[in-house]
């Protein structure tokens, strides 16, 4: 019995080591039926590195009840699983590149519930959304993610990482869309996007761009010192 064991051990390492050195590209569809949003979003995977693109064109969907006013949102996010660290390069609207970096700091919950998500057995994780303080009306509420352990790779889409296996499936309990996995390419080569340029801004200021005071941003494109902290609105100075 100890022996089977040690195999079975012995199995799991090699598996996750054949992982940790491979390199994939999911494709995702982002849904969510009365706002209007069908698209398609991209997350890339090479020897510890993913790297999550994200494109949303700026446009007036109209569905059979709502008219929904869809902002630009451009951004490439890519995650180091063993430093934990997010560097990420926002493009605005007009070209502005900003630029951030954080360490990912997600609390999973992970629950016993299972399913099957495009011919994988995947586990049920919750946690609280991040993208406004959890007090604010606009803040998506508890996110959950189905993940596999099938391919023991800690990443996910939008930003989401740190369970014990890749995310197929990511959903919010109220405004943000649901993105599932729609197809896992393990053949096309991998390159992974380096991120340097832009205006350095904090987390926050990256998940919310547009909430950055623009005579504050004029004046990092042109070179000038920040102002300072007690100057600042919050959005800035909160991290």
């Amino acid at each position: 019995m100890k022996k089977n064991n040690f195999i079975i051990l012995l199995l799991l390492i090699v598996c996750i080591s054949t992982f940790a050195q491979s390199q994939f590209t999911v494709t995702y569809s982002r849904t969510k039926a009365n706002w209007g949003i069908d698209d398609i979003q991209v997350l890339k995977y090479k020897e510890g590195v993913s790297s999550f693109e994200f494109y949303q064109k700026k446009e007036t969907v109209k569905t059979d009840f709502y008219e929904t006013k869809l902002g630009f949102k451009k951004f490439i996010s890519n995650y180091n699983i063993n430093s934990k660290e997010i560097i990420e390069q926002n493009e605005l609207e007009n070209g502005t590149l900003l630029l951030a970096q954080w360490k990912q700091n997600i609390e999973w919950k992970i629950l016993d519930e299972t399913k099957i998500v495009n011919g994988y057995t995947v586990q049920k994780a919750t946690t609280q959304s991040y993208n406004y303080p959890k007090d604010s009306s606009s803040n998506f509420g508890i996110a959950t993610a189905w993940f596999t352990t099938e391919i023991p790779v800690s990443i996910g889409p939008y930003r989401y990482h740190g369970l014990p296996g890749l995310i197929l499936e990511l959903s919010f309990e109220r405004y943000g869309a649901t993105y599932k996995a729609t197809n896992i390419d393990f053949d096309t080569p991998v390159v992974i996007p380096e991120i340097k340029k832009g205006i350095k801004v904090s987390k926050i200021q990256s998940i919310h761009p547009y909430d950055i005071d623009k005579k504050w941003l004029r004046q990092q494109a042109n070179g000038k010192e920040n102002q300072s902290d007690d100057k600042k609105p919050w959005w800035q100075i909160w991290n």
